[in-house]
């Protein structure tokens, strides 16, 4: 999947939540796809499902500010205990001219599959593919030969996939 919105919560008076999130999903799609609801950590960089989901249907009406359409995820302590749980990957430095390390904090033993892909989602070089023991790893490759602009690079594990993007600079 992309990311094709970013909302901030809002803290309003008069309701029965800590939050509102307010959303326009748009999609070239008519319908059957599935909108998946994450939670950015900016601490980290990193994106989390908070196992939120819904089918997109074409001048689908959700919630209103009368009726809430609410995605019970917890609290931001709870997420954050959660990922703490779960697959993640710092990119330093961001922005790279040349040699990019990943540091990869796995919590089970897994193998892993990583790559790069550009802006538009296509592959564009293969990292490894192989099993890591749990605990905090760091990975370096060179991306001196790649072209400037925002890449993706891609972690796959066993139970989840993330992804975190880096900016290539100079050539």
């Amino acid at each position: 999947g992309e990311v094709c919105g970013i909302s901030n919560g809002l803290l309003i008076d008069g309701f029965d939540v800590d939050y509102i999130f307010p959303l326009m999903v748009f999609s070239n799609e008519s319908f059957g796809k599935q909108v998946e609801f994450m939670f950015f950590d900016s601490e980290t960089g990193q994106f989390f499902s908070i196992g939120e989901n819904l089918l997109f249907e074409s001048d689908m009406i959700y919630g209103t500010p009368q009726e809430l359409f609410e995605c019970n995820i917890g609290t931001i302590s709870d997420i954050h205990n959660d990922c703490n749980h779960q697959l993640s990957i710092v990119i330093s430095p961001n922005p790279v001219d040349d040699l990019l390390s990943f540091k990869i904090i796995n919590p089970d033993v897994q193998s892993l599959i990583i790559s790069i892909y550009d802006i538009k989602g296509e592959f564009v070089k293969f990292i490894t593919h192989e099993s890591f023991s749990s605990g905090t790893h760091i990975i370096k490759t060179d991306v001196g030969n790649l072209t400037c602009g925002v890449y993706i690079v891609s972690v796959i594990g066993l139970k989840n996939k993330i992804v975190n993007k880096f900016i290539k600079i100079n050539n």
